[in-house]
This record gives C-alpha cells, structure tokens and sequence, in this order.
C-alpha cells in the first residue's frame, strides 16, 4: 500500500513558500494550500506542518492514497489532486483505466485501479494531465504562464 510520507515529499517540492500572484486564481498560496481553496485558513502563517495536514486530510484521503497499491501511482494521483483538485484527479484516473467517470474514487475504481499494470496507468494518467492543461490554458489565457511548469511537475512525478 502506498505511503502519504512518501507521496507528500514528492508533491512538496514542487510547492513554494508564499506567493500571492494577481494571475493566479488561487490567490494568496503557500506551500501550495491556497486561500481560494481554504478562505478560513491565515495563509502568510501556514507552517509546513499544518500544510502537510491539509494535505493529508483534503487530497491523499479524498483520493484513498493509503488504498491504491503502487507508490509512485498514488504519487501522480495525489500530486495531480494539490495541483487540479481531487475530483479532476479522480476523473482523469477514471477515464484512463476505463470506469464510469464521477470523481468519486469508490470501490469500483479502486479495485480496477489496483489490478491495472501501474506503468501504463502513469504513463496514460500523465497524457490526460498535459491534456487537462492544454485544455484550461485554452479556457483562461492568463494560465499559459503557467502551462510549462504544470508539465515539467507532471513529467517530473
């Protein structure tokens, strides 16, 4: 079974410490958790700890890390939730290993998941990603900025 340590020090790299940039609709981030995402939460003060619970309870839980049965899918799965949100995660995870999209990762899901060859599943997980990218940077222009570092994370997963 996967590892949230393991996946979290993967995911944190590619998080910062406080940016608050007019382009990016998450507004005011750190360590990734952004305010958008977590109004009630005083983002300048977010410790790394705190964050990594965030991390733990709103994303690898939502995406039953502790379930999937290969480590380095639970980290594309995962890293894809903090970047995209866990539903967009869950349904491009769904669309690729062939199960009824919903963005809920149910019984189903992660049983067909589990038996899956984990190469393939990152390797198609990764071209729906990119896919998911070209596809908001189509819908909001101001992202395009942001497009090549999404892939370089993607890839780099």
């Amino acid at each position: 079974m996967a590892d949230f340590d393991i996946a979290f020090k993967k995911v944190i790299i590619f998080e910062g410490g406080y940016v608050d940039d007019k382009n990016d609709k998450g507004g005011e981030t750190k360590f990734g958790i952004s305010k958008r995402s977590f109004p009630n939460i005083d983002i300048r003060e977010l410790t790394l700890n705190n964050a990594k619970q965030i991390y733990k309870e709103n994303y690898w839980n939502k995406i039953k890390g502790d379930l999937i049965n290969d480590q380095d899918v639970a980290n594309n799965i995962f890293d894809c939730a903090v970047n995209c949100g866990s539903s967009t995660s869950i349904r491009l995870l769904q669309k690729v290993i062939n199960v009824k999209v919903d963005g809920i990762l149910g019984s189903i899901t992660l049983g067909s998941l589990n038996k899956k060859d984990p190469v393939c599943v990152i390797s198609m997980f990764k071209n729906e990603r990119v896919k998911y990218y070209i596809d908001v940077c189509k819908k909001r222009k101001q992202d395009k900025k942001f497009f090549f570092g999404w892939i370089r994370r993607t890839l780099k997963v």
